[in-house]
């Protein structure tokens, strides 16, 4: 991790093979892939190392903020890696790891990349948000 990096870290008491999966199912990542508040997703996504995926984030009055990007590093359980791309950020990184810990599953997200502090708090408040939607739809279904 560097300096400038946005990290946000949860740890969830679900098993770290579902924790992993949720991050590659569209149907899934459609309940709460989105910070906005009533917000929802739509995406599509090909997880595999070069694969892209797509997510436009909908608010509620039908606004869209388009995602996309490419997935870069895909080790099942362990380590999911891919650039991020919207209106806010071009190029950046974003590298998801998993580890077990007694309670469950940690989740570590680290987005590296962004080039201003307004850019970084920006992406902290929205991955904090995304962060915790999807542990409460997880624990909700799991």
């Amino acid at each position: 991790m560097k300096e400038n990096d946005v990290v946000v870290q949860k740890t969830l008491r679900l098993d770290k093979k579902q924790v992993y999966q949720a991050w590659l199912e569209p149907q899934s990542m459609a309940k709460w892939f989105c910070p906005i508040p009533g917000g929802h997703s739509e995406v599509e996504c090909d997880p595999t190392v070069g694969g892209e995926f797509k997510i436009d984030m909908i608010s509620p009055d039908g606004s869209t903020v388009p995602h996309w990007g490419v997935y870069k590093t895909i080790d099942p359980h362990d380590v999911l890696e891919f650039t991020w791309n919207s209106p806010h950020a071009s190029d950046t990184l974003v590298r998801l790891e998993f580890k077990t810990v007694d309670e469950g599953t940690e989740l570590t997200l680290i987005h590296s990349g962004l080039d201003t502090e307004k850019a970084r708090s920006g992406h902290q408040d929205g991955w904090t948000s995304i962060v915790q939607r999807f542990s409460d739809n997880l624990v909700a279904v799991g």
